[in-house]
């Protein structure tokens, strides 16, 4: 059957007793996002739970235990993959029998960093009840542990244990009469298209009520926690129903390249090899880094640039260090204009090797 179709079968049949409701920005105070649009091949998305309160309707942590999912489909790359996750309370400490009816304040990501390709970008989340034996939390233990391996900057690396990761949470849900205590199902698409279900950064709330017993325009979220109330200043914290509060994150860029192996593993091997006074190796490994950039998977377009540039530059002041090199030692020996003779001398003797190497910038004034 597949793990994201029994999600989605159980989100829609019990969608009656759920209230799904986007948080308009208006009434997302102080949001960490500005609600704006994600754009295709542009910018980042990631999902978080935010927020979750666990109302004390079921024999938590001795009959049931709980663990939160989500299931992500979206372009990657060339194709199109299925990315599962799950976390159980040895992953989320506050996820405790002691804490059932309380709010949780989690702020835990359920999938990692990746670009929006366009597309489509389908999301099953929420909470399941797994019924058994404490050795039911260990199992789920486990599998988070794998799930972690998915939550990786470059997600290529770690492809190969989704399926099998889907596989392992199906058979543990059959095999537990699992169920759907609380879900969010909905297939995202560009901005523009004329629908509600337009991917843009912002909040969402999927509560445990019957139609008519809440009102979502009643909704507010404020540091990330939801409240209930008429307005900004008269609202209060939600209480009395199970409810997940999930965030969509935007990002325009990465914070930097490091996690990404195919990219930082040969810019290391360049540096290192600059220092240890082989430059035409270390020119191949900086042009593999820059090629790596351009092609990643893992970058946005303009990331894709903006990493390739940089490279270029860090290339470059690699490159100069030859002539200052060359300068330095001039300057030893007292030759006259040493910035300018020993930087050139040096230049000149690298590229008859074969290296075309920059002067230092400025060093002829």
């Amino acid at each position: 059957m597949g793990l994201l179709n029994w999600l989605k079968g159980r989100v829609d049949r019990d969608a009656r007793h759920l209230v799904y409701a986007p948080i308009p920005a208006a009434r997302a105070l102080a949001a960490p996002d500005p609600d704006l649009p994600i754009r295709p091949r542009e910018d980042y998305v990631r999902l978080w739970l935010t927020e979750m309160f666990l109302k004390k309707d079921r024999a938590w942590f001795s009959e049931w235990h709980p663990a939160v999912h989500a299931l992500t489909r979206f372009q990657y790359g060339d194709g199109e993959v299925e990315l599962p996750y799950i976390a159980g309370p040895l992953k989320l400490p506050d996820m405790a029998e002691a804490n059932v009816g309380r709010v949780l304040h989690l702020n835990h990501a359920l999938t990692p960093l990746v670009p929006f390709n366009g597309g489509s970008l389908e999301v099953a989340a929420g909470l399941l009840a797994m019924k058994g034996r404490n050795d039911i939390a260990v199992l789920i233990g486990a599998l988070g542990r794998f799930a972690d391996l998915l939550q990786v900057p470059q997600l290529s690396t770690a492809l190969d244990v989704a399926a099998p990761l889907a596989s392992a949470v199906e058979d543990l849900l059959g095999a537990t009469d699992g169920a759907l205590h609380l879900g969010l199902h909905q297939t995202f698409v560009a901005d523009g298209g004329g629908g509600a279900n337009g991917l843009r950064a912002g909040y969402v709330a999927v509560v445990l009520a019957d139609e008519g017993t809440l009102d979502p325009s009643e909704l507010w979220v404020a540091e990330d926690r939801l409240r209930r109330g008429p307005s900004a200043a008269q609202n209060r914290p939600l209480d009395g129903f199970t409810y997940m509060l999930f965030r969509i994150e935007r990002r325009e860029e990465r914070s930097s390249w490091s996690g990404l192996a195919a990219i930082d593993k040969p810019f290391r091997e360049a540096a290192e090899a600059f220092q240890a006074g082989d430059p035409a190796l270390g020119r191949i490994r900086m042009k593999q880094a820059i090629f790596a950039a351009a092609g990643s998977p893992d970058l946005t377009w303009p990331d894709r640039r903006r990493v390739a540039t940089r490279l270029q530059e860090e290339l470059a002041y690699f490159e100069s260090l030859v002539g200052a090199l060359g300068g330095w030692l001039a300057s030893l020996a007292n030759w006259p204009l040493p910035w300018m003779v020993g930087s050139l001398l040096a230049v000149i003797a690298v590229r008859c090797s074969g290296w075309l190497v920059k002067e230092v910038p400025h060093g002829r004034q």
